[in-house]
């Protein structure tokens, strides 16, 4: 999870017009069926075992202008389009994880790590970005603030 321009109270307002304006992507996996030069009659080998398709869901200002372009048959063909703010992006190659790959739930809210960072310096007037991922959260502030919390909230390095 990564989520961009966190206000203090945790929140981020997704209506900023800014660019780049906030936004929150999540990446998910969800079961996939192994591609036909690998497998034989639906059966996984050993070798590549359980596949998953890594999907992203992103959240951000709802309404904005998207664009895309498609080449269609020797033509390209461009598309202007809105958004209701959330987009789910599948990508197309299935990968194999092992356990370790998978995280567990965050358990950390995005307002009791600014809480943790202002009583460590960081203005309330700032925004932030904050990463959640295998080795826990990783708090920054362009004004140099970077802090890494373990995935139980607790401060394990800080560069103020």
């Amino acid at each position: 999870m990564k989520a961009d321009f966190v206000s203090n109270d945790g929140t981020f307002n997704l209506s900023n017009k800014d660019d780049p304006s906030p936004s929150v992507s999540y990446k998910f996996y969800q079961d996939s069926q192994p591609p036909q030069n690998i497998s034989h009659a639906g059966v996984v080998t050993k070798e590549v075992g359980k596949l998953y398709l890594p999907v992203t869901v992103l959240v951000h200002e709802p309404y904005s202008a998207q664009h895309t372009s498609v080449h269609i048959n020797n033509s390209n063909y461009d598309y202007e389009f809105t958004t209701k703010g959330i987009d789910r992006i599948p990508e197309t190659t299935p990968i194999n994880l092992v356990s370790s790959q998978i995280l567990t739930p965050p358990k950390c809210n995005l307002k009791d790590l600014w809480i943790i960072a202002s009583s460590m310096g960081a203005k309330d007037f700032q925004l932030a970005s904050i990463l959640y991922n295998k080795d826990g959260y990783s708090f920054t502030i362009n004004e140099g603030v970077n802090l890494f919390f373990d995935k139980d909230c607790k401060v394990i390095d800080n560069h103020l």
